[in-house]
Order: C-alpha cells, then sequence, then structure tokens
C-alpha cells in the first residue's frame, strides 16, 4: 500500500439522505471521525442503476483530480457471496465531491437480507462494507433529518471569502464547535464578539436567557420558569452559580473556585452546608453505580476512599485498596526530605494493612504524641505516643501482648539480604549520655520471678544480668556483671580479673561444669587454648601467660597435666608437695610428698626418709606381679644399679644379686639358704667362688680387727680356728680341743671303712688321772683296726 492509500483509507465518508425513492450504496464511517452535514432533496424519478456521491479528502483536504475505483456487492458484511461486481472506473473528485453511476443489476438487489457494498480505491479495499438501504441521498438537501457522521476533516459551513475562517466548524476529533474558526478549543468557541440585545425578562415560558444589562461588563442567566432567579451571574471578574436563589458556585477573579461559598481560601474551596456526617462536602465517583465512589468527604471532616460510608467521628476510610505514603513500593522512590509525609493529629482506623516506607532521611509517618492510630480492633495501637501490638491500652511505649495457645508469640527482626556482611539485623536500645539512664532489656514472668539485663550507666557502663520483679534491680544486684575490659563476674559487681566468681556462702561456692552427653567425647567441658604461646592448653587455673608463668594447674593438649608447672611433661607432673587421704578427717595421709625434702609418707605426713611407711598395726611392703614374671627391688649408685632383691618366679626363690657378679645368697622354699649358690643343698649352704687357700668361704669373727678371727673356712676346705690363714685342715690356733671321754673302748664297727679312718676318740675306764687312752682309726682293710696311745 503506498502512502496515498492508506491516508486514503479513513478519509472517505458516506452522504446521507438523497430525495425520496433513491436508492444509493455509500462507504460506511470509520469511528473516531465527524460526519459530513447534507440537507434533503426535493423528490425525483428513480434512474436505473445506482449513483453514488461520496466525499474523499487526503490528509483532511478535499482531493481534487481523478482516482481509479472499483465497486462490488455482497450479501454479506464481511465473507459471504458477490453479487455483482464492477470495472475500475474513473472518478472525478472536485473539492472532495465525487460521483459515480453503477449499472448494479435489479436482481442483485432483489432477495431476503440486506446488501453490502464494498470500494476498492487504487488497490486499497475500505472497511467496513456500507450496507444498502431503501432511503435517498443527496449532496444538498434543504432541511437535515436523522444523525449525520461526519468525516475526519469535519463540518465547515464557509462563504467563499472565509474558507479557512469558517462561519460554522465541527470538530471530527473532539467535537468542539467553532464560530469563526476552524480550531476550536473549547466544547463552543466564538472568535468575535457576541451580542445579546432585548434585556427585558421574559415572564412566561421554560427556560434561561443570558442577559447583559448594557452598563457594565456583567452577563447573567435568568431562569424565567421560576421568575427573577439568576442560575448563572458573571460580576465584573467573578463568576456566580445560583442554586434556588443561593450561590451554589463561585469562580473568583484570581482563579479561585468556591463551592457553597463565595470566599474561597484556595484554587478549589468547597464549604459543608452543615458539619454533620450525613453532609457528603466533596464526592468522587468512576461512575453513579453502588461501589463506584472512589474519593467523599463529609460535612464533619471525615474522608473515605473507596466509600462514601465514613464512620461518625473517623478522620480517613480506606476500602478496597493499599495506601502508600511517600512512594510506592514497586517504583524504588521515596520522599528525601525530613518533613513529615503523613501527619495524624486524631484517631486512624485501618481495617486491613498498613504500609510505612523509611529512607535515609527519616520515618515516613510521624504519629503525634497526642493522637491514636489503630490497625484492626487491637492488632496495632498509636495512643498517647505508646504502641500496641495485640492490645488497645498499651502501658508502655512499646507492648506486645497476646494469648497464643500451642504457638508462640514472636517478634522477628529479618535481614533477608544474604550477599553483603554488612546487611545487619539490628536491635537497638540506647539511653543518652554518660549521666542518662541504663539500657533495659528485662523478662519476667507475669507475678513471679524475672530478669534484669542491661548497661549499668552509672557503673562504668558495665553489662549485667540480675534477677527481680522489676527493672529496678540492675544496680542493686550482683548475678552477673562484665565491664568494658572484658572482665566477667559471677556473684560481683567489679570483677578484677577475665573470670571472677565470688560467694559469701560455702554452699554457694562450688562451681559446676557438667556434660551429661550420652556418647561421644564426654571431655571438653572447658576449654582454655593459647594457640600463640605453646602448645595450648585444654584447662588452665592461675596468672599470667600459658608458657611463661607458673600455672595452679593444667591440662594440655597433649593430655599431661600439670600442678605448679606451666608445661607439665608427663600425664601427672606436679611441682610442689602431694598430699593423698582417705578422709577428710584421717589422723595421717595416705600419701604425702614433702615440699621441703622431697620425702614420700606412707601413712604419715612426717615422712623420715626418701621411703616413709608407717601405720598403727603392721606396716607392709607389697610387690605383687600377676603372672609369669620376677618380683625386682633395685638398689642403684647414681643411677647405675647396684644390688638387687629378686623373686624368681621359676624356683620361687628370694636371690640377693650383685652387678656384674651373680647373686650372692638364695632363700630356697623349704628354708634351705644359700651363699654363693642357688641350689642350697642344706639349711646354710656356703659354697667357694674358687677352691684355692685365698679364698675365705666363711668368716665367723669378734670385730673386724685381726686376731678376732674365731672360725674361717677356705676354699681349699682348710679350717682355722682362731686363724684366717689356716695351714692344716684343721689348726687351731691358740687354746685347747677338748674331746669328751667315752666310758668304753670305741667297737671295732666305728672303724671299719676308709672313709672313717683318723677317728679318734678318747676312752678314759675312770676318772683318775692317767687313765685316758686316745684311740685312733688307723683302717687298713680290717674291721676294727684301731690303735691306741
Amino acid at each position: 500500500m503506498t502512502a496515498m492509500e492508506a491516508s486514503m483509507v479513513p478519509l472517505v465518508r458516506s452522504l446521507k439522505r438523497l430525495a425520496p425513492g433513491l436508492l444509493l450504496a455509500l462507504l460506511a464511517p470509520i469511528p473516531g471521525h465527524a460526519l459530513s452535514t447534507l440537507a434533503t432533496a426535493s423528490p425525483n424519478a428513480v434512474a436505473g442503476g445506482i449513483h453514488y456521491q461520496g466525499r474523499l479528502e487526503e490528509a483532511g483536504v478535499p482531493v481534487h483530480g481523478t482516482r481509479s475505483m472499483t465497486f462490488r456487492l455482497y450479501d454479506s458484511a464481511t465473507g459471504g457471496t458477490l453479487l455483482w461486481g464492477s470495472e475500475a472506473l474513473t472518478v472525478s473528485a472536485s473539492n472532495g465531491v465525487f460521483g459515480a453511476d453503477l449499472s448494479i443489476p435489479l436482481p442483485a438487489l432483489t432477495g431476503a437480507g440486506l446488501k453490502y457494498l464494498e470500494i476498492d480505491i487504487e488497490g486499497t479495499v475500505l472497511a467496513p462494507r456500507e450496507a444498502l438501504g431503501t432511503v435517498p441521498y443527496a449532496m444538498v438537501a434543504k432541511t437535515l433529518e436523522g444523525t449525520v457522521d461526519i468525516s475526519s476533516g469535519g463540518l465547515s459551513v464557509t462563504t467563499a471569502t472565509s474558507a479557512s475562517n469558517p462561519a460554522l466548524f465541527v470538530s471530527s476529533d473532539t467535537g468542539n464547535i467553532g464560530i469563526g474558526t476552524q480550531t476550536p478549543s473549547t466544547t463552543l468557541d466564538v472568535a468575535g464578539s457576541i451580542r445579546a440585545s432585548g434585556q427585558a425578562l421574559p415572564t412566561a415560558g421554560a427556560g434561561i436567557a443570558l442577559t447583559w444589562d448594557g452598563t457594565a461588563s456583567n452577563v447573567r442567566s435568568h431562569d424565567w420558569s421560576a421568575g427573577a432567579r439568576k442560575p448563572l451571574a458573571l460580576v465584573g471578574s467573578d463568576l456566580y452559580v445560583n442554586v434556588n436563589g443561593a450561590v451554589g458556585a463561585f469562580v473568583e477573579g484570581t482563579g479561585r473556585v468556591g463551592v457553597g461559598t463565595t470566599a474561597p481560601g484556595a484554587r478549589l474551596h468547597v464549604s459543608s452546608a452543615n458539619a454533620g456526617n450525613s453532609d457528603t462536602v466533596l464526592l468522587v465517583s468512576s461512575g453513579t453505580g453502588a461501589g463506584q465512589e472512589l474519593l467523599s468527604v463529609k460535612g464533619d471532616g471525615g474522608v473515605g476512599i473507596g466509600t462514601t460510608s465514613v464512620p461518625d467521628g473517623g478522620r480517613l476510610q480506606v476500602v478496597g485498596g493499599d495506601v502508600y505514603i511517600g512512594a510506592h513500593p514497586s517504583t524504588h522512590l521515596s520522599d528525601l526530605t525530613s518533613a513529615e509525609d503523613l501527619l495524624v493529629r486524631g484517631n486512624v482506623v485501618i481495617d486491613g494493612q498498613f504500609i510505612a516506607h523509611n529512607d535515609a532521611a527519616g520515618s515516613s509517618v510521624t504519629f503525634s504524641s497526642a493522637g491514636d492510630f489503630a490497625i484492626g480492633v487491637s492488632t496495632f495501637v498509636v495512643t498517647q505516643g505508646r504502641v500496641g501490638i495485640g492490645t488497645s491500652s498499651p502501658s508502655s511505649i512499646l507492648q506486645v501482648q497476646g494469648a497464643s495457645v500451642g504457638a508462640p508469640i514472636r517478634a522477628t527482626i529479618y535481614n533477608s539480604d544474604g550477599t553483603d556482611t554488612n546487611s545487619h539485623a539490628d536491635l537497638i536500645v540506647q539511653s543518652n549520655t554518660d549521666d542518662g539512664g541504663d539500657p533495659r532489656l528485662g523478662l519476667f514472668i507475669n507475678g513471679l520471678l524475672g530478669w534484669t539485663l542491661g548497661v549499668d550507666n552509672a557503673d562504668g557502663g558495665k553489662f549485667k544480668i540480675n534477677p527481680g520483679s522489676t527493672l529496678g534491680v540492675l544496680r542493686t544486684g550482683t548475678a552477673f556483671s562484665l565491664d568494658t575490659a572484658g572482665k566477667l563476674g559471677v556473684g560481683i559487681s567489679s570483677p578484677t580479673a577475665r573470670f571472677h566468681a565470688y560467694a559469701d556462702t560455702g554452699a554457694d561456692r562450688t562451681a559446676v561444669i557438667e556434660n551429661r552427653a550420652a556418647s561421644g567425647d564426654p571431655g571438653g567441658l572447658l576449654v582454655v587454648t593459647n594457640r600463640s604461646v605453646g602448645p595450648g592448653a585444654k584447662f588452665a587455673v592461675g596468672t599470667g601467660v600459658l608458657g611463661t608463668h607458673t600455672t595452679d594447674f593444667i591440662i594440655l593438649n597433649s593430655g599431661y597435666a600439670g600442678f605448679g608447672k606451666s608445661l607439665p611433661e608427663h600425664t601427672l607432673d606436679v611441682a610442689g608437695g602431694v598430699k593423698l587421704a582417705t578422709s577428710a578427717t584421717a589422723a595421717e595421709p595416705a600419701l604425702f610428698v614433702s615440699t621441703g625434702t622431697g620425702y614420700i609418707g606412707i601413712g604419715t605426713g612426717n615422712p623420715q626418709a626418701e621411703l616413709h611407711l608407717r601405720s598403727a598395726g603392721d606396716t607392709n611392703l607389697r610387690i605383687d606381679a600377676e603372672g609369669a614374671g620376677n618380683q625386682q627391688l633395685a638398689f642403684a649408685d647414681s643411677g647405675t644399679d647396684r644390688w638387687e632383691l629378686i623373686r624368681i618366679d621359676a624356683d620361687d626363690s628370694l636371690r640377693v644379686g650383685e652387678l656384674y657378679a651373680g647373686y650372692r645368697m638364695t632363700f630356697q622354699p623349704g628354708g634351705n639358704v644359700g651363699v654363693g649358690t642357688t641350689a642350697a643343698a642344706a639349711r646354710l649352704h656356703v659354697s667357694s667362688a674358687s677352691a684355692a687357700a685365698s679364698d675365705t668361704v666363711l668368716l665367723v669373727s669378734s670385730g673386724t680387727g685381726a686376731g678376732q678371727e674365731l672360725l674361717a673356712v677356705k676354699g681349699d676346705g682348710k679350717v682355722g680356728i682362731g686363724t684366717s690363714a689356716p695351714k692344716s685342715s684343721l689348726q687351731v690356733a691358740s687354746g685347747h680341743i677338748q674331746f669328751p671321754f667315752v666310758g668304753s673302748a670305741p667297737a671295732a664297727a666305728e672303724c671299719d671303712s676308709a672313709d672313717e679312718a683318723g677317728r679318734v676318740v678318747v676312752y678314759a675306764n675312770t676318772a683318775a688321772a692317767g687313765d685316758a687312752q686316745l684311740y685312733i682309726c688307723d683302717w687298713t682293710g680290717a674291721a676294727g683296726a684301731w690303735t691306741v696311745k
């Protein structure tokens, strides 16, 4: 479609009402454009076919020249059956008016139903099709009947000399009427003067007359059906609109409009007839039906949005929508000034949701301390500067109250942004200056004891938690205190250490750290870790930094425990004395280690030796081993073992050994004692280290000096009496050898074997002197070989 074709589509309009009896097809008007006005013509004889007349404009300007047009007749407004079609006709237009003779045969026009004419202008088909009727049309008529459709160019009544300023013009776009102008800006726009004559008011009939008194620029309207009333009066620069003799509206020369008042105080001033709720001062609606009320203002000052039924005494009621103060949330805009966006001095009741938008400049809603604000019945109330949630009569600045069975009443501060570490959720309780009060928070059970926590402004800004039934206990209690240096006190308001627990009575001096875990590691109840110095501690009691100062008690991460040592090196490492008692009232400790001497006492608190065992009854030392194994008690010198006392499990013997020299003495089960042997064959079995005379196997002396030897047995078997160096098998160094007397001569059987040779027997028949005889067994192989001396 060309530019010309496109512009012609909405510009062809139908011309209506020819003389009766003529049947012409016209184009249907396109919505949105004005109608051309034509006069009724005189009757004519019906000619053959149809003479079609129309008006053609392009861009609002009548077309002059020829256009190619094709006409078609259908039995339906759209689609349907083609009943007749013309050839392409060359049609001339003059000042936009054109005519075409259409030779439509009669059969195409007969039959049931309407017939529709379609026009094709140089390839552009105009829509919709025009329904043919029996009413005739003509370009010129004496009268105008029915409804007239005006083309997009409007309707102009012009003279030959004033085409640009027509005598009468009707705009197809706005419907405005212009007199003397082709561009009327109002419903009636007169370019020129208006003259009214005959100022006498009619006295009969009905209607309104507009008069001018001729002496001033005063124009009045007169309703002669109601006597001398003046519904409309222009006095000077002021306009009066009167209703039933009273001023209904007033337009001041300055531009102010008054409704119900002749002294408007604003651009629009509406004054109520009375101050009652029954009088609607202002009503804005989208229609006249129920539920179409947009805004209403009552005589008592009540404002309704979406309703005209504002409760008596109410100031603002919003029904059927939301209230936004500052800006709609979706615009992301707000009022950045510090001035109030909504200031309420009175009662506000909202049966719905209340949204207040805050920004950096301050709150968008300010409530007067002398006013009330309520959402619902008692859901949210602001009264006398107090906010109540769940109560209509809050007793404090903010009171949240309710009864929720089986569920908590919860207040939540939630920052849903999870993308920025500065997106905090804060709750701030603040007082002013160090001379002011305390910021406090109370947790109370109604009618019972509660707790108060807060900052004691009068005590160096310490954070305290104290029990009590009122908030006043914060400064007087000592249950819990934390100062600004990080010192924590329990039972004391002025802690002197990182953790300071204090109690006046013994029963309260107990600190319990308990882990009741059913499974897993029950340790780690209290962990104090210093990773910057030393190996780190699980628990420590003392002063100073770990690893640099003496610690009273510590358990390292390695599991080593130390008393008096900051870095214990063993499972239990004690620097100082140790006292273990069976009970608090025991007379003596079970184990005692002296701090001064290092002596260990068992059963005594005053040990006198390195190991001191003491008991009120028998004192026992027991070394016990389970299963196979020896029990040993070693004696060492400067870390080197010297002697040992050992029980040998294999033969159940008790031995005394010397380092690198073997066992020196053995006590065997049954009572045999071995010296120099571990296999004693007699009650006392002394074994020589060698068979040499230099080895003294047995020495009995009366002292350690020379000549005090009583008996000596050498390794070669020699026995010395009174000497430790016998030269014979038996040597008696001094003194006598005494043999007992026998009463009869020795028998021959006592000297009848080689092992009995050398026996000596002293025989004395009588006790007389010189009667003794010495018998010596000189066995030569025959029995009884005694030699008598």
